[in-house]
């Protein structure tokens, strides 16, 4: 098959190739997603591959990457967008980078996976399944890999159920969503503007202000979620920023943790015990939240600092509920 009907390249973009040392993948394929909503089905294409400069421009300028993490991108309008490209180390799935090509669907937990995009990714497979890249075909998702929610539950269930493994134009079966198959609606946390200052090294429970969902019952303003002999799974999406060279504030790296606790406890006590699968380290917040709450137990989230002068700066915790 010739390379995806839609097919954005570097040059197109204004790029040069990858600086990206070689590689040779032939693993398979790796979907990811951005982590926050871009909200780009409803806008025209030219708001994707400007979603895709801004892209690069973060990992080089903020993350001090080399280029672009991912391989490619497959975006809601049907097009594939180079990013590294063929024959590429990426910085996209630890574990998985010089062995598995990668490609991300420019959107969020709450975008649409449109029929398009799902088509665009099976032409990418098919393409790099050519004898030139030989790749096996198999298809992953990101938290196949390390801990984390990508690509979020909609796109993994089409990972998991073989949607995007089908030939190119084969209509897409009804993906299940969170709702079909858990028992409770979904609910968020939205944290308002007011900032948390972190002191260096110290866990502090994370205080969110609004948008508490009148379903969910927790017993404080703190990230407490207090159902009862429920299984709690979600995503904590934010960012921790402190002043870098010249005084500007950026995005420095901090440890995300998932305790229990007790009883009435105050916003300062730390979590009791904490769990260590629950500890994270990132620059750009997007972390996988899975716990069992038992009657009189509930789960807090903290954050540590890893340098001075750190706060939290907005983000959510999005999730729902099965049963134990």
């Amino acid at each position: 098959m010739p390379r995806p009907t839609r097919y954005v390249s570097r040059s197109d973009l204004g790029w040069g190739a990858s600086p990206a040392g070689y590689a040779n993948p032939r693993s398979g394929l790796v979907i990811h997603y951005d982590g926050s909503d871009q909200g780009l089905a409803g806008r025209a294409h030219s708001a994707c591959l400007a979603y895709w400069r801004a892209t690069r421009d973060f990992h080089v300028a903020t993350n001090g990457w080399v280029d672009i993490g991912y391989s490619y991108a497959a975006c809601p309008h049907g097009y594939v967008l180079e990013g590294r490209g063929l024959f590429r180390i990426q910085a996209a799935q630890p574990g998985g980078n010089s062995t598995y090509y990668s490609c991300t669907l420019c959107g969020g937990p709450d975008d649409p996976v449109t029929d398009a995009q799902i088509n665009a990714v099976r032409e990418l497979r098919q393409w790099l399944m050519e004898p030139d890249s030989s790749i096996s075909g198999t298809v992953r998702g990101h938290r196949d890999f390390v801990a984390t929610s990508c690509p979020g539950e909609r796109a993994y269930a089409m990972v998991r159920d073989g949607t995007f493994a089908r030939p190119p134009g084969t209509p897409p079966p009804d993906s299940p969503q969170p709702e079909d198959f858990l028992d409770m609606a979904d609910f968020t946390w939205l944290s308002s503007s007011r900032t948390q200052p972190l002191p260096n090294g110290v866990p502090v429970c994370l205080l969110f202000q609004d948008g508490r969902d009148a379903r969910v019952t927790p017993d404080d303003p703190y990230a407490t979620i207090a159902f009862q002999n429920r299984r709690f799974s979600g995503t904590l999406n934010g960012r921790v920023v402190a002043p870098g060279p010249g005084g500007a504030l950026a995005p420095v790296a901090y440890r995300v943790q998932l305790g229990k606790v007790r009883g009435a406890v105050g916003a300062d006590a730390p979590p009791d015990p904490l769990f260590a699968g629950g500890v994270y380290t990132t620059t750009e917040c997007n972390v996988s939240l899975d716990e069992i709450t038992r009657a009189d137990e509930r789960l807090r989230i903290y954050v540590t600092a890893l340098v001075d002068g750190a706060e939290w700066r907005g983000g959510k915790v999005t999730g729902w509920v099965a049963p134990a």
